[in-house]
């Protein structure tokens, strides 16, 4: 198997690899959300005359966060895994999304939920997709 493949996803380009975990980097089912995301943001940018916030949690290696960018959205990335966050991170960049804003973010979901909730930070749109398995402080 070769360390590292390109493949393209909804005009995305994404890095698979091998990860310790079993997983390549990608979640298939994540590619037939690509573009309900993106009509979704292209609905409220119209309807709040500004780009709409989203928050993707648990976001893995990047998709749906480079859909959301990719369509005009301020995108905060959430995931656990330090690796993976520079894995979509990379992604961002292959595809020249890199300047777009999108604030990546090393931490355990529920943690920093909890955080922006004292905040009184809101977001206009929300992508979850939680792991069946995880290595966080535990349920919240």
């Amino acid at each position: 198997m070769p360390a590292s493949w390109p493949v393209e996803v909804a005009g995305l380009r994404l890095e698979l690899r091998p990860a310790a975990s079993g997983g390549i980097g990608l979640y298939p089912e994540h590619a037939a959300n690509v573009g309900w995301l993106e009509e979704r943001i292209a609905e409220a940018t119209a309807a709040l005359g500004r780009a709409p916030v989203v928050l993707n949690l648990f976001a893995h290696t990047g998709l749906l966060t480079l859909a959301a960018a990719r369509a005009g959205a301020s995108v905060t990335h959430v995931d656990a895994a330090r690796g993976t966050v520079g894995w979509a991170r990379a992604n961002a960049a292959a595809n020249e999304l890199a300047d777009r804003p999108i604030r990546w973010i090393v931490d355990d979901a529920p943690a920093f939920v909890e955080r922006e909730t004292r905040r009184g930070r809101r977001y206009d749109g929300l992508v979850i997709d939680p792991p069946s398995f995880g290595r966080s402080g535990g349920a919240r």
